[in-house]
């Protein structure tokens, strides 16, 4: 059974909450919503379970929207975020849409049916299932994914190809060092490698780090896998999230553009930017010239400005962020 797309509503006033229950009851059957009056609350959650689509207010204490629409951006770029306010600050909306942080803007009171048609909007930038389409690819977004100059893979716990990015989509239909057998499960181009894919693919799975695989396609070019685990959300199995560079690079996202995304120092990027190749902490500090003591200082300095709270989770915000760029 596919899982309904998520929609979050995050408004300080909890009437306008309660309008927008009664007003979108017809959809309880098509939409898994939340609601939220605390937007710190309500961010943390989304971080832990992001929904496809936040419809956010602007005027709310502590956390106000434009802040929320740009750590939604930041942490989980799948998350497609529409405003609606009860303020006219264009100047402000205009910004918000220019930047990229926001896919509508709504002025309250709005009609519920303009409201839904910008909800189901967002949500058509889903991923499309492939398999049986068990599970939902909004925790990666569909248009993020289809521009990333390599391919995604995600699969469950036991290798079973979930979805894929059209690259990833491409490399398969191809049999370009990877190939799905008649029960969906991934596998290299000869058993031996395919036992190297699966040993790395349980060993992300198992320990929530980072695994970095060199593999060769059926010609013998090199081909080079970044492993991640995934967070499963409630009544959710566990995934493992494959960026596959056809070179034999492993992903190279640029340390100057993670230190521009995340506020990063121009050391802590450069520890970054070898993580997200899939090198583990101590690699990370060989690679950078540091000692494991500065690295780890490093990591703890990039936890906090990237909100991650382990690897894969850093990972993945960078690879994914760049991709909205």
């Amino acid at each position: 059974m596919i899982d309904s797309p998520k929609v979050a509503f995050v408004d300080d006033e909890a009437a306008v909450l309660t309008g927008l229950r009664r007003a979108l009851r017809d959809k309880r059957d098509c939409w898994d919503m939340q609601f939220y009056q605390d937007p710190t609350e309500a961010f943390e959650t989304m971080r832990q379970d992001p929904p496809h689509v936040a419809v956010v207010d602007i005027r709310m204490p502590v956390m106000d929207g434009v802040e929320l629409a740009r750590r939604i951006r930041t942490t989980i770029p799948s998350t497609q975020t529409i405003v609606l306010s009860g303020s006219t600050e264009f100047d402000v909306a205009l910004s918000m849409i220019n930047d990229g942080n926001i896919f509508r803007f709504y002025v309250k009171p709005c009609p519920v049916e303009q409201l839904s048609e910008g909800i189901e909007a967002a949500l058509s930038k889903r991923l499309e299932y492939i398999g049986d389409g068990s599970d939902t690819a909004g925790d990666i977004g569909a248009t993020a994914l289809d521009n990333l100059p390599f391919a995604v893979l995600v699969t469950n716990a036991d290798g079973r190809l979930l979805f894929t990015n059209q690259s990833g989509g491409e490399l398969i239909a191809q049999h370009a060092g990877l190939t799905v057998d008649a029960s969906g499960i991934l596998r290299a181009a000869r058993a031996e490698e395919t036992e190297q894919l699966h040993g790395a693919m349980r060993a992300a799975r198992d320990t929530q780090q980072t695994a970095g695989l060199k593999l060769e396609d059926e010609e013998g070019r090199p081909i080079r896998a970044t492993i991640l685990a995934g967070d499963a959300g409630p009544g959710q199995e566990a995934r493992l999230y494959l960026y596959v560079s056809r070179d034999g690079a492993a992903p190279n996202p640029k340390p100057d553009l993670i230190a521009s995304l995340f506020g990063l120092t121009v050391s802590e990027s450069r520890l970054a930017a070898a993580m997200a190749q899939g090198l583990s902490l101590d690699e990370a500090a060989a690679e950078c010239g540091v000692t494991k003591s500065t690295a780890r200082t490093y990591l703890k300095n990039i936890f906090s400005k990237t909100g991650a709270t382990r690897q894969a989770e850093l990972v993945r915000n960078i690879l994914l962020s760049i991709a909205s760029r």
